[in-house]
């Protein structure tokens, strides 16, 4: 299955707003994440939610095993 690009899109939104630098810069990563989901389904975005998970669980492991 490929994504889509707006659920690329709307993933990269969340995960910026998950490693952004300031309160402020994820605030509007939110607002930008939330207009693109607009235009999704809900399994649409709960994919996009599950994948950003496990992305972050590689990372915490990956580094914890370092």
């Amino acid at each position: 299955m490929e994504l889509s690009e707006t659920s690329r899109k709307y993933g990269e939104a969340l995960m910026l707003a998950i490693t952004a630098s300031t309160d402020e810069q994820a605030k509007e990563c939110e607002i930008i994440a939330a207009q693109i989901g607009a235009h999704l389904s809900e399994k649409e975005r709960d994919l996009a939610h599950k994948g950003i998970e496990v992305a972050i669980d590689f990372l915490k492991n990956s580094r914890a095993s370092k």
